[in-house]
């Protein structure tokens, strides 16, 4: 086992060329693109993702080495573990005051450090420097863990409750039901242009709802669920369809639907197709109504049995919703994880008081990066 060294002579720095960035692509590839694309095809999905609007400015790609480097300012490739962060648009509305707050939020993605470099301190060093850099950045960061609770919480980023809800489409009860009043509704499918308006329109409604939300035992947070967001998904997703599993996006077996609504209200539900793991996200999902849930859901069962995916994923479904699911699709096809081990959802609030509660509004998928 190595020996944890003094870090007091590293740094943690933005990259600052394109051979730098490309180093760290080929570096994460090993974790995170292994037995699903090639080398060149990971980059090639890195240089689509670098491109979208949700990206462009807004992400910083850090790289941890030693200050003898001088990696901002020779683009040197000696460095010993990178991350990335993504900037973004959040709301908080704190304890005890009246007002909502518009506020940056750094979003964390890619944390690696490669197994060469591992067990001399390199995460622990980052990760302190990176929650130092942030605080002067924004207001809050959020991240998604898959190495527990324990690590980041000693950092400041605070595990959320986290329930995974699962609807297996093979198991669907197919027993014939007499039709409901739910076929009263119009359901509406949401493709990339009228998902940019239901977010706009979600976005302000959010806004409002925050402000008459009682904030008087706990401070109210939320990311807002701009369409840039789901774009970024949506362009991973269909760039892994079309390139590792050969969907042709160019014929009507194309991923051309991202969601859907009930027309007249303001029930929606927005979804990523995700192959690799043969299963659809819900990242978004608002009903007015209870009425409505089976009608968006079945929308998005369609979507899946068109591409053969076998699960419908959802996060932090409320226990009414959960309960209407399994009424309406048979308890066996409804399954519900209440301690997750992967992507944890963590939250830091850089300038929080010592024993304030912060409560992490609508902590769904959209949010993770």
């Amino acid at each position: 086992m190595a020996i944890e060294e003094s870090l007091d002579n590293f740094e943690l720095v933005p990259a600052t060329t394109i051979e730098q960035i490309h180093e760290t692509w080929l570096r994460t590839h090993a974790e995170w693109g292994v037995g699903v694309m090639d080398v060149k095809t990971y980059h090639d999905r890195e240089h689509v993702l670098a491109n979208q609007d949700f990206t462009g400015k807004n992400i910083t790609i850090w790289l941890y080495g030693e200050k003898k480097e001088r990696l901002s300012e020779t683009g040197s490739l000696n460095f010993k573990s990178s991350l990335e962060t993504f900037k973004r648009k959040a709301l908080i509305k704190r304890k005890g005051k009246s007002e909502v707050e518009e506020i940056l939020c750094h979003s964390i993605a890619t944390v690696f450090v490669p197994i060469c470099n591992r067990g001399h301190g390199y995460a622990n060093g980052m990760i302190g420097e990176l929650y130092k850099a942030l605080s002067k950045l924004g207001e809050a960061s959020t991240l998604y863990s898959d190495i527990g609770r324990k690590f980041y919480s000693k950092f400041g980023w605070d595990v959320h409750p986290f329930v995974i809800t699962d609807i297996e489409i093979s198991a669907i009860n197919q027993s014939d039901k007499q039709a409901t009043d739910t076929e009263q509704f119009v359901v509406e499918l949401i493709d990339e242009e009228l998902a940019k308006e239901v977010a706009e329109e979600d976005c302000k409604r959010l806004a409002v709802q925050l402000e008459e939300m009682d904030s008087s035992q706990s401070t109210k947070f939320l990311i807002l669920p701009e369409v840039s967001a789901y774009q970024w998904r949506w362009a991973r997703e269909k760039f892994e369809a079309e390139k590792c599993f050969g969907i042709d996006h160019s014929n009507g077996n194309g991923l051309k639907i991202f969601g859907a609504r009930i027309k007249n209200s303001t029930s929606f539900i927005i979804w990523a197709h995700k192959f690799r793991e043969n299963k659809m996200y819900i990242l978004r999902e608002n009903w007015s109504n209870e009425k409505h849930i089976k009608p968006l859901m079945d929308a998005c069962i369609a979507e899946c049995k068109k591409h053969s995916l076998s699960k419908i994923t959802s996060w932090n479904l409320n226990p009414a919703s959960i309960a209407v699911l399994e009424r309406e699709y048979g308890p066996v096809a409804v399954t519900s994880n209440t301690m997750p081990e992967l992507s944890l959802p963590s939250l830091a609030i850089f300038n929080k008081e010592k024993d304030e509660k912060v409560d992490w509004v609508l902590n769904s998928d959209y949010a993770w990066v």
